[in-house]
């Protein structure tokens, strides 16, 4: 198993986790099978329509696609320390937005109700919700911003992180009163920035002591 994954893109888009089959690579969640021509075919595409750029990689498919299904996303909605909602995706058909289905709980795991997109009381939630939250609230002190979204899996009790979202694309409908209440929280969250910022901290993203630039050959790739 594994995932071919452009560097840029959206919504799946040059995203292909493939399961080795007897006819060669099947997408899961799907059956047919799919030529390696084909995957290199559809990414040069995308590129070219510019929804997708390199450079592109070879990951881990989470889960192994077992039962041909793809891991739950959980979405985190942290407002610089604090965490207003943590939303979880199930993808039941790769690339294919309408067919996923969603489940918001608080941080404590306190259900919330169809206020997101399609409800799906079903979809499970994570045993280790509280270490995923904690990750969420330290990564988000680390970005300077009143809000980002943090995206991670739990995998078999491990966590695993996925990306950062500053600006979640798409309908953001959560009903008035948690629109209200996460309002509050982006306000608390912008006045607790400028203090910082105020106070001498720096208005830029914080990173690790590891390097940041990626090599792939002679080339040199840095984050934006």
């Amino acid at each position: 198993e594994v995932v071919i994954k452009s560097q840029t893109g959206s919504t799946g888009r040059g995203v292909f986790p493939l399961r080795r089959s007897p006819d060669g690579w099947t997408i899961v969640t799907k059956t047919d099978a799919i030529e390696p021509q084909n995957i290199a075919k559809r990414l040069r595409t995308l590129q070219d329509d510019g929804l997708v750029s390199g450079p592109y990689f070879a990951e881990e498919l989470l889960g192994r696609g077992d039962g041909n299904a793809l891991p739950v996303d959980v979405k985190i909605l942290a407002f610089y320390g604090e965490i207003g909602l943590v939303l979880l995706r199930s993808a039941a058909e790769h690339a294919d937005t309408r067919a996923n289905t969603f489940r918001s709980v608080l941080e404590d795991g306190t259900e919330v109700g169809p206020i997101h997109w399609k409800y799906n009381p079903e979809i499970p939630i994570p045993g280790n919700l509280d270490k995923l939250v904690d990750v969420a609230r330290r990564l988000s002190l680390s970005i300077s911003r009143a809000f980002v979204r943090i995206d991670m899996y739990e995998i078999g009790g491990r966590i695993v992180f996925g990306e950062l979202t500053p600006r979640p694309g798409g309908g953001q409908d959560f009903g008035p009163e948690h629109d209200e209440r996460l309002g509050h929280l982006w306000e608390r969250a912008h006045a607790r920035v400028l203090n910082d910022v105020t106070d001498g901290s720096d208005y830029i993203l914080k990173f690790g002591p590891e390097p940041r630039e990626l090599r792939i050959g002679k080339d040199v790739f840095l984050p934006a």
